[in-house]
């Protein structure tokens, strides 16, 4: 008897009527048979909502003798047990849980034909599948061995459990003793590729270095069948699916040693080497994300392309420049590509953006060191829209697609006085009128210290005009409670896209608003001190709208701040704007 069971069972069974349940979890096969026997009418298939049957009970405890007395007193060896989570017969139990003296038992007591393949569309409770997913290679041998009218059904259903649970050698063995369609075994390597799907029992998986080598031979497995390891998920190809999570990056090596292309793409045109441009989770429930190096380099030597351009002509160099470090960066860039380094530093996309443009953008301090160094790209080189890299640098970015990987405020005015020090044009103008000012009002700022303001004055002082109208965007559904959510604000070439479709960005466009209201909408408190301190009017002014202290009072992202409204609001109105 397994004691681990017997303990689990212990609180178990403690009415009358499953006084059977009971003798068979205490071992007492001596009370099972008075039981069985007794002039009293027991009910040997009465169900435990937890533990089903008395069978059920003797096929969890691996105890064979009770087993046999079960079966001579008329127990349902296929009795579906009633809890929801794992619903199974005895005879699925045993091969479940890997009691093969018990399994042959109760398959010679009911004949194949009659369970085998299990309920009509429910092959997961049959007893091929549930060894198959459990990993139990001497049972699944022995069930295809024993009887040979199993449906490719039930054998496509063994062989996607046994890779969704990295269970190499029972896809071996279904593999060397079945057939399978390509778009099956392209089923299995998409299982495969991610990581062990959640057994009903489990909450959540464990790990251990024999389990990612264990994927990686099991990959090379579905492969040489005939899977295609250039297939998508619904998550998009699998080498960029395995790139993503650094957990994975096993599975990443199979794929790319069998054949996948390092070059493939997302709808976006983007290849995995732009994903990793980016930190990635290191595991599905892992939420710190980091630079995935390692995948990186494999993707390198197996050729992957760091100038392959996107849909918008972004390359993973470029999006390296905004999304990594300068050790990172210059790897893509050194990555043996057809174009001489001059030339790739020198790389636009379809927008006229520049790597320079993008470092700014991610605030990536040492790779604009690195690209101004080179003295190749001109730090007021100017998109298709107008935007410089010191625009770029101040606007609010995120990195990616994960929400906490946002560019603070000291990093976009550390960007921002590099490129000044390096001769930018502090009273350069966007196509849709964005200044440095207005980007700067767009970072949340409690005034904690007084950088935001110190910086903002010397943007005046170089002559930013303080009353410069420009449309900004807003999100009228934005959700107070994550305020990073504003941060998600597009830049450089993007932001003409949304003016001209902002429902479609779930935005919308407020005009002719000042860097007042700009920095009153987006509690920019230091930028509302300085703005206020070198003569900005806090009134509507002209054209008439609602006035900066209005905006604050009105602006969805500051409704869990009502401090910072009220400090903002009463600045305002005691500068003389109205509310």
């Amino acid at each position: 008897m397994s004691r681990s069971t017997q303990s689990l069972m212990r609180n178990f069974f403690r009415s009358p009527g499953l006084a059977l349940h009971a003798s068979i979890r205490d071992g007492d096969l001596r009370k099972l048979r008075q039981l069985l026997h007794s002039s009293d009418s027991v009910d040997v298939n009465d169900q435990d909502y937890t533990w089903g049957t008395p069978l059920h009970v003797a096929v969890l405890c691996d105890s064979l003798a009770a087993v046999e007395e079960l079966l001579g007193a008329g127990a349902d060896a296929l009795a579906v047990s009633i809890n929801d989570n794992h619903p199974l017969s005895p005879i699925a139990l045993a091969a479940c849980t890997g009691h093969p003296a018990i399994l042959r038992r109760l398959w010679q007591h009911v004949p194949p034909e009659r369970h085998a393949n299990g309920p009509k569309g429910k092959p997961f409770q049959t007893c091929l599948v549930q060894a198959a997913a459990y990993g139990h290679l001497s049972i699944a041998a022995d069930l295809l061995g024993w009887w040979d009218g199993w449906t490719q059904d039930v054998k496509n259903e063994s062989l996607l459990w046994a890779a969704r649970r990295w269970q190499v050698y029972v896809v071996e063995l279904l593999l060397s003793r079945a057939s399978f369609e390509p778009r099956t075994l392209d089923d299995a390597l998409r299982s495969a590729t991610d990581f062990k799907f959640l057994l009903p029992e489990e909450s959540s998986p464990r790990y251990d270095c024999v389990d990612y080598l264990d994927q990686g031979l099991l990959i090379a497995q579905l492969v040489e069948a005939g899977a295609n390891p250039n297939t998508s998920s619904l998550n998009g190809p699998l080498v960029i699916r395995a790139a993503c999570l650094m957990n994975l990056g096993g599975a990443l090596k199979a794929l790319l040693e069998k054949g996948a292309d390092p070059n493939v793409t997302d709808g976006n045109g983007q290849s995995a080497l732009h994903r990793l441009a980016f930190p990635v989770l290191i595991h599905q429930s892992h939420r710190a994300p980091r630079l995935n190096e390692t995948g990186i380099r494999l993707l390198l030597q197996h050729n992957a392309s760091s100038v392959q351009r996107d849909t918008r002509g972004d390359t993973p160099l470029h999006w390296a420049a905004f999304g990594s470090n300068l050790r990172i960066f210059r790897l893509y860039l050194s990555s043996g590509q057809t174009l001489d380094q001059r030339t790739a530093i020198g790389m636009r996309n379809d927008h006229g953006e520049t790597l320079l443009h993008f470092a700014a953008a991610g605030g990536k301090i040492d790779v604009m060191e690195f690209l101004l160094s080179q003295g190749i790209i001109n730090v007021d080189e100017k998109s298709s829209n107008g935007w410089t890299p010191l625009i770029c640098a101040l606007v609010p970015t995120r990195e990616g697609s994960i929400p906490d990987r946002s560019k603070k405020l000291p990093e976009a005015i550390r960007a921002a006085q590099l490129l000044l020090s390096h001769g930018a044009d502090p009273l350069v103008t966007t196509g849709e009128g964005w200044s440095p000012l207005h980007c700067l009002a767009l970072h949340y700022d409690r005034g904690e210290s007084d950088e935001a303001a110190q910086f903002a004055g010397d943007l005046i002082l170089r002559g930013a005009d303080v009353e410069a109208r420009a449309p900004f965007l807003v999100e009228p559904h934005a959700l107070s409670r994550i305020l990073p959510h504003h941060l998600r604000a597009p830049w450089g070439s993007r932001v003409p896209e949304v003016f001209n479709g902002p429902s479609n960005w779930q935005k919308k466009v407020v005009p002719d608003m000042a860097p007042l209201h700009w920095a009153a909408r987006h509690g920019a408190l230091g930028v509302v001190k300085a703005l206020l301190a070198h003569g900005a009017d806090p009134s509507s002014g002209s054209p008439p709208g609602p006035t900066p202290a209005r905006v604050a009072g009105e602006s969805e992202l500051l409704e869990r701040h009502p401090e910072l409204v009220e400090e903002i609001v009463e600045l305002l109105v005691g500068a003389g704007g109205g509310f």
